[in-house]
């Protein structure tokens, strides 16, 4: 075959004689975003605070539960039961919020403990979920033996969740549904 050497043809394109107006059309476009792109629905989720946890809160049980404190007697028993340690000043105002007692339950080992996940709240069609993480010790790692019942207090606004509420694990396990004050 005989080689023949290819050729390079050049065109030249024309530009706009006005290159500012449509790179500023262009970038106006951009910031507008793209209209199929999701947008973001509704009010932000209600922000949820941990108060403080426990390794021995003082359930018999193996599994897990949760617990609604509506009021400050009922916050009094919890944190007597439970052995929880919330200063004065840390309590939170039962008018404007309203907590939530995650146990993980009886455990035969230390290294197990609840903690709140991230992002903690999702939407779902029957109710938002509150999504926590069930810590449990490594395989084979050296654990102190001593019974536990891990639990986490948390803190929700109220009047900021709508419907019922799931409590579920990072496996997706419900743990329980609850329904917030005010909704009952």
């Amino acid at each position: 075959m005989d080689a023949t050497p290819t050729q390079i043809r050049m065109y030249r394109i024309p530009l706009p004689r006005y290159p500012v107006t449509v790179l500023a059309a262009v970038l106006a476009l951009g910031l507008a975003g793209c209209p199929g792109a999701p947008q973001p629905e509704g009010p932000p989720a209600p922000r949820v605070q941990v108060l403080t946890s426990g390794d021995h809160c003082g359930r018999e049980s193996p599994i897990p539960a949760v617990e609604v404190i509506a009021d400050a007697d009922t916050l009094e028993r919890v944190l007597a039961r439970t052995g929880l340690h919330l200063p004065e000043a840390e309590r939170p105002d039962l008018d404007r919020h309203w907590l939530l007692l995650v146990h993980q339950g009886r455990r035969p080992t230390l290294g197990y403990g609840v903690e709140l996940a991230d992002p903690p709240l999702l939407p779902a069609p029957d109710g938002p979920v509150l999504q926590i993480r069930a810590r449990t010790p490594q395989a084979g790692a050296a654990v102190g033996q001593a019974i536990t019942s891990p639990c986490l207090l948390l803190q929700l606004p109220r009047g900021g969740l709508h419907g019922p509420l799931q409590i579920q694990d990072q496996t997706g396990d419900t743990w329980a549904t609850v329904q917030p004050p005010g909704a009952w």
